[in-house]
Order: C-alpha cells, then structure tokens, then sequence
C-alpha cells in the first residue's frame, strides 16, 4: 500500500468547500470552451460526454477488444442514478486527430460519513499507433489536474493490468484488491469430462460432494427460525431499509439503496442477473446477485445486516444452487479483508492467486481529506466494476 494512514475523521470540511466551489466549477466547465492541456505530442481537453456520444462509441469499439453498443451506453452512461454528469476526456495530436479516451462516470458512494460522488474511470483507450508512448500516463495526469474533478470526491478505477502501471505512474493509489474465491458444489462435471460416467465414476463424485459439504460449515449450519430464503425476480421492498441499516460510518462502498441496484442488475442490457435473498420473517436481512455463466455461479454482489447473517445467507444460498443444479462451482468476488467479511475458508471457499487492483486518486484541492489505506474501511465487489 502506497497510502499514508489517515484517522477516519467526518469530512465535514470537505462538505462545507464542496457547496462553495461545487456550482461554480461546474457551471466553468460545462458552459465554457472545452478545457485543453497540451503533454509532449498530444493534446487533451474534457467535455460532457452528452456532446460526443457516437464519437466516443465508435473510438471506443475500434480500439477495444468487446464492443458494445448504443443502449449500453445509454444504460451506463445516461441511465445512471445519479446527478453528476458523465465526462469524456480526449487526446489529438497536432493533426488534431483523436488518439485516446477515458470516460469518468459519476456514481453515488458512501465515503466515511455521508454520501458523495466518486468518478469511476474506465474505457480508457488508446489507438494501436500510439500505444507504448506513455500517452495514458499523460492523460490520467491531465485528469489529476482538470479543475472540472474537483466536484468529485474522488476517483476511482478498476484497471486492467495494461492500464495499471500508467496509473501509479499518474499518481493513483493502490486501496484495495478484489479476490477470487471458489467452491466447488459438484464435482461430477469434471470427473465425468475425465472417465465417462461409469458407476465409480458417479459414485466416487457423490462421495467426494458429501465430505466437501460435511468437511465445512456448509454441512452443520443450521436454518433459522421463522427464515425464509428465495430468488425473487426484483428488487421488491426492504431494501432501502436494509441499505438503511448496516453499520457505514467510516466506510467507503457504493450507494446500494433499490433505486440503484435496480439500474445496476436488473436494467443492464447485456447480464442476466439473479437475486437471491433471506428474510426473518417479512423483515429483509441479506441478498446475493449473482450470474450463471456455463457451470458457474458467479457472485456479482451481497450485502448482509451484520455478520451474524453472512454464514445464514451463503448456506441458504449454497443450497439453493446444489439442490436447483444451478451450477458445478461457485465464483465469490470482492474484497476480502472488507468489513463485511465471512468465514470463507470454512463453507469450503477457496481463495484464488489472482485479484482485480482498485486505484484511486483524491482531487489535488482535497489531499488533506485523504481517505483511509485500511483495507478493512472498504467493500467493493465485482459488481462495481462494470459501470
């Protein structure tokens, strides 16, 4: 970690600056001439991204390898809950030709005592001339700078491994890391694509599934009284009272509240996402989203009351997958050393080597509001990395 310690202290101060200057960088920004700042060969400017919607479609789709188009950029761009426009920053040459693009997308997060914006960075792309010639190194120190930036309260991306090293070139910071845990539900599948599905075959995967389930909390975690588990179709009530609830104070995670979850699973235009959920009664105390893709279940996000509901919430949900078929092996994602954290290793989750970095950087005007290096003060799932 390259962070110094910071106390967890309420920004109030940062609140206060914020009603002051906010307004009026903004209204600079948006009605002035686009800002421009010139780095070696290349120069760059910011602008809404709502003046330059096919533009940043069409550069971004030649120079990346998924493609996407126009109603997910509606649904990413457009659609979001959340006041803060979207900014697209480009890069010409002297020809004034376009040769890269970084997109800053506000959303809401929760930051250590109430809630803010915090710009997500992504579709950074640079054209196959000028790649290797530091130009995304330069254009992410432009961002550090660019006055419009400073209505946020931070920034942050979830970068590839290419983009990674430009960004601790740029100044960013490391926070936290995505993990990988995996549980495997039935071991059928891959001992049956090996030896056929003879007898012993079918017999020794039955074996083997009872002693993965009974070798760990999966096997004795006993249901609650008056519980009630189901995959239900939509965010329905008792979400925002759950959002209301867990413990945030001195926290960083994205706005979870069923307005926005609702954008982010159940309107995305490309994934089928399914909820899972378990109640006390009527009263709602944890989900799980999650996506199938082949024989996996991937974990795209889950939120619980406290940590005495997390064990509860991933043996119902363990069930429900193992008894629905639903799929062979289990994909869990996020940050493991969150304050929401579960006793993985002992429902038979298996931490993996590989990890997804988080990096952020504080507006120049805020340093002295730094936000804490402690990964424990964070939670941020894979679920937040696709807007």
């Amino acid at each position: 970690m390259s962070w110094r310690r910071a106390e967890v202290a309420p920004c109030v101060n940062w609140r206060k600056r914020q009603k002051v200057r906010s307004m009026a960088i903004r209204t600079a920004v948006l009605q002035a001439p686009p800002a421009k700042s010139q780095m070696n060969d290349v120069f760059f400017k910011i602008v809404p991204y709502e003046t330059c919607i096919q533009e940043v479609i069409s550069f971004r789709n030649a120079n990346r390898i998924l493609a996407r188009d126009r109603n997910y950029c509606r649904w990413r761009y457009e659609s979001r809950p959340c006041q803060h426009k979207a900014m697209v920053v480009w890069g010409t040459n002297r020809e004034g030709c376009k040769v890269a693009a970084a997109s800053i997308i506000p959303h809401d997060f929760y930051v250590l005592d109430d809630v803010y914006p915090v710009g997500l960075v992504g579709d950074i792309s640079v054209t196959p001339e000028w790649r290797g010639r530091g130009v995304a190194t330069q254009l992410l120190q432009f961002l550090r700078q660019e006055p419009w930036l400073q209505t946020l309260r931070a920034c942050m991306v979830l970068p590839n491994d290419d983009a990674a090293r430009p960004l601790e070139r740029a100044g960013w910071s490391s926070a936290t890391n995505i993990a990988r845990f995996v549980r495997i539900v039935d071991i059928s599948p891959r001992l049956q694509s090996r030896f056929g599905r003879r007898w012993p075959v079918v017999a020794a995967a039955r074996a083997i599934n009872f002693l993965v389930k009974y070798g760990s909390m999966d096997g004795w975690q006993r249901r609650r009284t008056l519980s009630l588990s189901a995959e239900v179709g939509d965010f329905e009530y008792g979400f925002d009272d759950l959002w209301d609830e867990i413990p945030k104070r001195g926290k960083i995670l994205a706005l979870r509240d069923r307005r926005y979850l609702h954008w982010r699973y159940h309107e995305h235009p490309t994934v089928r996402y399914r909820i899972f959920q378990v109640r006390h009664g009527q009263l709602l105390r944890g989900y799980i989203v999650f996506h199938v893709a082949e024989d996996v279940a991937v974990i795209d996000d889950f939120l619980t009351a406290d940590a005495m509901v997390g064990p509860w919430l991933f043996k119902e949900f363990l069930d429900h997958v193992r008894y629905g078929k639903l799929a062979a092996n289990i994909y869990l994602l996020y940050n493991a050393d969150s304050f929401l954290a579960v006793p993985w290793a002992r429902f038979g989750f298996v931490r993996r080597r590989d990890f997804q970095q988080v990096m952020v950087n504080v507006p120049e005007a805020d340093r002295h509001s730094s936000l804490p290096s402690d990964e424990n003060h964070w939670f941020i799932t894979a679920g937040d990395k696709d807007v």
